[in-house]
């Protein structure tokens, strides 16, 4: 007997093994992040009947048990750890979690997991690939519709995102476009048979595994209530039933009745970005970092049945643009709205569904007005650019996971969302380096810039390409307060004949006669501050050189205690403990370590010294914990009979005999005038 297939079964079948060929060779993968706990939660269940993990936790590592506390919640109960994000995944998962610990994988293993989770969601998208054909079919002839059903898997968030890891919307997308799939064959009366106990079932389970599908029940049940009035009450039945048992499920595990996660009145809505309302929802459509038309350009498309008469009327197109909407509202009302670590929109992902029926069916009356021409040369290159960005960056580029941090995105989500010269649509190792420099140089002058007043020139950071780059972008766009160099030349070219440094880039001017460090004003010397401190403890330890610019006032203040600081030599390391004013030891460092130490009834605290040859370092140490700067010079801690930190703070005696302040004035002397 033979059997024909037909051609369009054959080319799905033929992408299918493309799309999951390149899904599973991806070398992009985010499992270490929110999901890590899914399968884990899984497996809990089929070995305990419970969904708590604690038995995991207390017998693993904490860093191999999750790679942040965020994921778990004890819900203020001893003994307990639960996932934090839904549990539908974990649920619906079960059976391929039993099949995997049949084989031997255990999801306690952080490979193990990685792995199932990363082939669960490569099936996810091959699925989501079939479903598509099968919709896309409703609105087009095969071919086009194997076009948009690939340009779709391709191209967009149906392969960056959901191939990544078991994201909770992995199972919830293929639910909602088996859901979105029967809606339709009945609008279109190609199916008549009615099923509202499966459809109610389908909305639940895509609830149960991302509260956000809230709007698809909402529309499912706005859609029953308008073409199967007198089968809403088994729809809703079978939406409650399922309810009731999360409901109990929640209350004995959690003590609630629903879980923070699917408790819209504990969400919170107020954005850590600082960013507006309107701000947000703009970032997430056309934002360099998580712009959904600037990832996915092919989708502004799904927008031309606005400029068509018969689509402003369609019902089905007016409904996938709300859908959207709904969407991107809801979205942009979220906190973490910008999605953590991931790959461009990512929690755009749920409006995919949406846009891609909208799509369709502005690709569809194109077609029959003859214009498949047209359509296919707009079409085709915003498709190959989806392609590149989701496939080839999304997947297969390692530099768009670390463009997340340096800054880390969740601590500084407003560094990111309109910076268009470190997008993460072309990440690559120069940028990443680029963008972490620049991170740890704001970070470094956090602490300098409030002592310069506005518009002060200063020199700061080694004269290096690199560094350049980054002050001529922030001069450009007016980033800081400050004017920011990073080399001589570019101070002599601003004409200014005063500007200011750090005590770390001292180095750069000195020998130099046509400039002058000033002095710290109205600072106490080290000796001044010593005595104004006699009423408490202070340890004293020396990094990289100290005597240089001892004055004789605090030489003498050290005599006075009986001290031999006369004897300490050009970059040796030096030890000292005051106690109430009086010297308790002192040590030089001559051929080892200076170390001085003392033990009260309730703290202790040890010095230890090294010079510039010999280690650079000084530790001062209050209960064994270090509280010293390292800075050159005296660094010093101060601290009451209880052991309370009164001060901690440095005096760089190599080049004043001063308190050491965040910044110095420089002057170019009258002979460099001349």
């Amino acid at each position: 007997m033979q059997t024909n297939i037909s051609t369009w079964t054959v080319s799905r079948l033929c992408i299918a093994a493309i799309l999951f060929v390149t899904a599973w060779c991806a070398r992009v993968t985010y499992t270490f992040s929110d999901p890590q706990l899914s399968l884990l939660t899984s497996q809990a269940l089929l070995e305990n009947g419970s969904i708590n993990l604690y038995r995991y936790k207390t017998a693993m590592p904490s860093d191999q048990f999750s790679s942040g506390n965020w994921k778990f919640t004890t819900c203020g109960r001893k003994e307990t750890c639960y996932y934090s994000y839904p549990l539908g995944n974990s649920f619906l998962s079960l059976p391929f979690v039993a099949a995997a610990n049949f084989f031997g994988l255990d999801m306690a293993n952080t490979e193990q997991d990685a792995f199932l989770q990363h082939l669960l969601a490569t099936c996810c998208t091959i699925v989501l690939f079939f479903l598509l054909c099968r919709i896309a079919r409703l609105f087009l002839d095969e071919i086009p519709a194997l076009v948009a059903a690939t340009a779709i898997s391709f191209g967009t968030g149906f392969i960056s995102v959901v191939t990544t890891a078991l994201w909770s919307f992995d199972i919830e997308l293929i639910l909602v476009l088996v859901t979105l799939d029967y809606l339709l064959r009945y609008e279109l009366k190609l199916a008549q048979k009615k099923r509202p106990v499966l459809l109610g079932l389908l909305v639940f389970f895509a609830w149960f595994c991302r509260p956000s599908a809230a709007i698809v029940a909402a529309l499912a049940g706005a859609w029953m209530f308008f073409r199967q009035r007198r089968q809403l009450p088994l729809f809703i039945l079978s939406l409650l039933v399922p309810l009731g048992v999360f409901m109990w499920l929640s209350y004995r595990s959690y003590g609630v009745l629903f879980p923070s996660y699917y408790n819209p009145l504990y969400w919170e809505h107020t954005a850590s970005s600082g960013s507006g309302f309107f701000q947000r929802m703009s970032a997430l459509l056309f934002s360099p970092a998580r712009g959904l038309f600037l990832f996915t350009p092919l989708l502004l498309l799904s927008f031309g049945g606005f400029f068509s008469a018969a689509l402003r009327k369609n019902k089905i197109y007016i409904a996938m643009t709300g859908w959207f909407l709904l969407q991107l509202v809801m979205t942009a009302t979220q906190k973490n709205w910008w999605g953590g670590w991931c790959f461009g929109p990512r929690l755009m992902t749920e409006t995919l569904p949406s846009l891609a029926i909208a799509g369709f069916l502005v690709f569809g009356e194109h077609l029959q007005k003859g214009r498949a021409r047209q359509a296919m040369l707009l079409i085709a290159p915003l498709a190959a650019f989806g392609i590149f960005t989701h496939t080839v960056q999304g997947l297969y580029n390692k530099e768009t996971v670390d463009w997340n941090d340096f800054p880390n995105i969740d601590g500084r989500p407003d560094y990111y969302i309109w910076n268009w010269k470190q997008t993460q649509l072309f990440a690559d190792a120069a940028g990443n380096h680029v963008k972490r420099k620049e991170a740890e140089i704001l970070q470094e002058l956090s602490s300098v810039l409030p002592e310069l007043r506005p518009g002060a020139n200063l020199l700061y950071g080694e004269p290096g390409a690199i560094t350049r780059t980054i002050y001529d972008r922030w001069e450009k766009n007016g980033t800081l307060p400050v004017h920011v160099h990073n080399n001589l030349y570019s101070i002599e070219q601003s004409a200014k004949d005063t500007f200011w440094i750090t005590a770390s880039d001292f180095e750069m001017i000195r020998g130099m006669e046509c400039y002058r460090i000033l002095a710290p004003e109205g600072q106490p010397s080290l000796g001044d501050y010593l005595r104004s401190m006699e009423n408490y403890n202070v340890l004293l330890s020396v990094s990289d050189e100290g005597s240089y610019s001892l004055s004789e006032s605090t030489r003498a203040y050290f005599r006075s205690k009986g001290s031999a600081i006369d004897s300490l030599h050009f970059r040796e390391g030096y030890a000292a403990l005051f106690l109430h004013g009086k010297l308790f030891a002192e040590q030089f460092e001559k051929n080892d370590t200076a170390k001085v130490s003392w033990t009260a009834k309730t703290f202790s605290l040890r010095a230890t010294s090294n010079g510039k040859t010999t280690g650079n370092n000084a530790q001062l140490l209050l209960n064994g914990q270090n509280l010293s700067g390292n800075h050159r010079g005296f660094n010093v801690l101060v601290v009451d009979d209880t052991g309370n930190v009164i001060d901690n703070t440095c005096f760089d005696t190599h080049v004043f005999d001063a308190r050491v302040p965040k910044v110095f004035a420089v002057v170019r002397s009258d002979k460099h005038r001349q």
